[in-house]
């Protein structure tokens, strides 16, 4: 009963959310940021052309990468 009271309450969301296509539906996750850190996202996004997310994800993937080396290291 829960999980049909879920799926009915994020039915707004487009039923492909991934990025690339052909791979699993991928989770959304809500960052909330100060507002300096968001004042500064906004303005690299505005001096690079590239969208917010895609900054996210970049450092995001970038401190993931260094986080594995450092722990193989």
């Amino acid at each position: 009963m829960a999980t049909a009271q879920k799926q009915e309450s994020v039915s707004h969301i487009r039923p492909n959310r991934r990025l690339t296509p052909d791979t699993p539906v991928a989770p959304r996750r809500t960052v909330r940021f100060p507002d300096v850190l968001d004042a500064e996202l906004e303005a690299l996004s505005n001096e690079t052309g590239l969208t917010v997310s895609k900054l996210i994800r970049q450092a995001v993937s970038n401190y993931v990468t260094e986080a594995r080396k450092q722990k193989a290291s």
